[in-house]
């Protein structure tokens, strides 16, 4: 950097999610560490955690080869860097496994407290005595049945174990647990109605969720959707070239073969030219294949065992959101089954329109790529085709939606937009459509679970007016547009 005169650039920050791209003036040259401190400061970041991303390749700290000579960049005005915190790994006293290892014994230790509310830490097994008298009494109750004192004996029963839980007892016994216990103490997980009246009232309830689980279970599947998009999505690659779908760039796809094709060595960077755009586009069309196919053709045994996992782990924890906006996006599709043409990559306006076709379609103010993988791993993939998935981080949901009428768009066809923001109320609003809005408040019937198909036509008959008959009901075509945040865990 000696002898170079150093100048401020404005460049763009992008983070993964829904966030929306930020502005950032910064020396330039800049070693990469410097500018990792300044994005984690900027953006409270942590920094020890930050994967930073420009032009299509990570940034480092320090040279390969030379731990110590650091790594200095030359900054544009009008460059996007990429950000991304990789999820802390799980604490162990000894990492000599893989990382797949330790993300198992992880989740697996998420499943088992779900599971299990009291642990062995809590409430100690039994004595030796315990187990003498449960066996005595199990022998002693025939006796007692004979005599024709089985009532007797159960009374006698119940008034024994009251007198012995009576007194104080030490933490972890079974006893301790006990109401006669002048020393009552709960178990672990049991809600306590005064305890909860007083943190309502104190302003101090966070609700029921445990929101440390929350929290782990979210860093775990940003892991899983980085890997998906990183390994089998070209992100680490195409990241700075974000398209509003997979179809944007069909006009440059020459329909090449890509069975043996080299995308590791075809030269794709920039500047974004024609030549560039129509790599971008082979690779749009190689991960639409890939989708089609599933995760389950691609990953092994023990990441798909992780993967269900996870998934139940965070069905159970939201309450069944995942499975239940799958269940109603499959009645959506009850009438009649996705055309051959609704998975092409050759698709054109108005072509996949059919008679009684109902077809979902996905807008999301995610990055393109990683709202594709969210919906493998959340298992939407069957219920929403790869270009079906709409983009709206650059060019806005109002935007998007023209794009859709425009590709549907015909007399028969009705729309309904389902999603929980005002940008898709506003834009359904506009676009004269009807919309639903997801609560996320527990007495609500307009969440997941709740929400129902009967629901969603009678905001369609509201708007369109009803058929005239049961069996003209929904006639023609309708292209039902769900909305989802991209969020990494939905949360109630």
């Amino acid at each position: 950097m000696a002898g170079k005169e150093r100048e401020a650039v404005e460049i763009t920050v992008k983070t993964v999610g829904p966030a929306r791209p930020a502005r950032l003036r910064v020396p330039s040259p800049i070693k990469v560490a410097d500018l990792r401190r300044l994005v984690a400061a900027e953006f409270r970041l942590p920094a020890e955690r930050l994967k930073l991303v420009l032009r299509g390749k990570t940034l480092r700290d320090k040279e390969k080869n030379d731990a110590d000579e650091d790594v200095v960049i030359n900054l544009e005005r009008g460059d996007s860097l990429i950000v991304a915190v990789v999820p802390k790994p799980p604490a162990r006293h000894l990492r000599d496994g893989d990382d797949d290892d330790d993300e198992e014994l992880v989740i697996s230790k998420l499943v088992e407290e779900e599971n299990f509310l009291v642990s062995s830490s809590e409430i100690e097994i039994a004595c030796l005595k315990a187990w003498i008298g449960i066996i005595l009494w199990f022998l002693l109750a025939p006796v007692a049945q004979k005599w024709d004192i089985g009532p007797i004996y159960i009374l006698v029963t119940g008034f024994l174990i009251i007198l012995l839980n009576l007194g104080k007892r030490q933490h972890g016994d079974l006893s301790a647990y006990s109401i006669f216990n002048e020393d009552f103490q709960e178990l672990p997980g049991t809600l306590n109605a005064d305890r909860l009246d007083r943190d309502i009232r104190a302003g101090v309830f966070n609700g029921l969720k445990d929101t440390k689980k929350g929290f782990e279970i979210g860093k775990h599947w940003e892991n899983h959707i980085l890997r998906v998009c990183d390994e089998f999505f070209f992100y680490e690659v195409i990241e700075n070239y974000n398209e509003p779908f997979l179809d944007a760039l069909s006009e440059y796809d020459d329909g090449r073969d890509l069975s043996n094709y080299d995308f590791s060595n075809d030269g794709f960077s920039s500047p974004y030219d024609d030549a560039n755009k129509r790599k971008l586009a082979y690779r749009h069309r190689s991960i639409a294949e890939k989708y089609s196919q599933g995760l389950h053709k691609v990953l092994d045994q023990q990441m798909i065992k992780l993967w269900n996992d996870l998934y139940s782990l965070t069905d159970r924890y939201t309450a069944g959101w995942l499975s239940s906006a799958h269940a109603l996006l499959e009645q959506t599709l009850a009438k009649t089954k996705p055309s051959a043409s609704d998975h092409s990559s050759e698709m054109t306006p108005r072509s996949i329109i059919t008679k009684d076709q109902s077809i979902n379609v996905l807008v999301t103010s995610g990055s393109l790529v990683p709202s594709l993988a969210k919906c493998l791993l959340y298992r939407l993939d069957d219920v929403i085709s790869a270009n079906n998935v709409y983009s709206s981080w650059e060019v806005g949901k109002l935007h998007c939606f023209s794009w859709i009428k425009e590709r549907f768009g015909s007399p028969n066809v009705r729309f309904c937009v389902i999603g929980d923001g005002t940008e898709e109320c506003a834009a359904a609003e506009t676009m004269r459509w009807p919309f639903i809005k997801i609560d996320i408040r527990p007495a609500s019937p307009y969440r997941f679970p709740g929400l129902t198909m009967e629901m969603v036509q009678s905001y369609i008959d509201v708007i369109y007016g009803p058929p005239d008959s049961k069996d003209e009901k929904m006639k023609g075509s309708s292209v039902l547009v769900k909305l989802f945040s991209a969020g990494g865990v939905p949360s109630e």
